[in-house]
């Protein structure tokens, strides 16, 4: 059977500052908005049309939506669920309780870069704990993880290295190419210096904000 999945925004709540995210534009500063509730969930997850809900925030994460642990306690054994995550400020219980919440979902970890590094992308991320929680994922709940990895300047010579790391764990890795590098080359410290490692269609593209 073919996926028919939906991607869905939680909220308006990131605690992250990534630069190419469109939160960081100067119009979308205060965006508005509230978190989606469980009766719009349930209302989702039963009307039968999807059998995949991808909580893959455009402008928000997941793991800042205040209900989240009871959203994925109603999709469990109804439906599949990704969580797309990369805010590091809940704590670790908070983690394993969402875990528990729903053993099966899927967690795709966005973490650009060796967890030491990935906070130069990801502002305000906490990287090395995030790689922890992945772990805690991986060993003690037996899910089975995905790191994603967005290629940037200061982290494309540690692809390998990243690599590794995820096999040694028996983490899925996810390699990404951005094309939100809209400033040229000299005014952006995130174009990688490898043309293959970024999209460049959008390269250089005017964006009206």
């Amino acid at each position: 059977m073919w996926n028919r999945a939906i991607n869905v925004d939680t909220g308006n709540k990131c605690t992250l500052e990534c630069p190419a995210c469109m939160r960081q534009k100067p119009k979308q500063h205060n965006l508005d908005g509230k978190p989606i509730t469980l009766n719009i969930v349930r209302n989702l997850v039963d009307s039968g049309q999807f059998n995949v809900l991808s909580f893959c925030g455009q402008i928000s994460d997941p793991m800042v939506h205040p209900n989240i642990v009871p959203i994925l306690e109603y999709c469990r054994h109804k439906i599949k669920v990704e969580m797309h995550v990369a805010a590091s400020h809940k704590p670790e219980r908070y983690w394993r309780e969402c875990f528990a919440a729903n053993p099966e979902a899927h967690y795709v970890f966005a973490l650009d870069g060796l967890p030491s590094k990935s906070h130069l992308y990801r502002i305000n991320q906490d990287g090395e704990k995030l790689f922890d929680m992945m772990l805690i994922a991986a060993y003690e709940f037996k899910m089975k993880p995905t790191w994603m990895h967005i290629i940037f300047k200061y982290n494309e010579d540690d692809i390998e290295e990243c690599r590794q790391l995820a096999k040694e764990h028996n983490i899925r890795f996810k390699l990404k190419k951005s094309g939100r590098f809209y400033n040229p080359p000299e005014d952006n410290i995130y174009l990688p210096s490898n043309p293959d490692n970024y999209i460049g269609a959008r390269l250089y593209e005017n964006v009206k904000t």
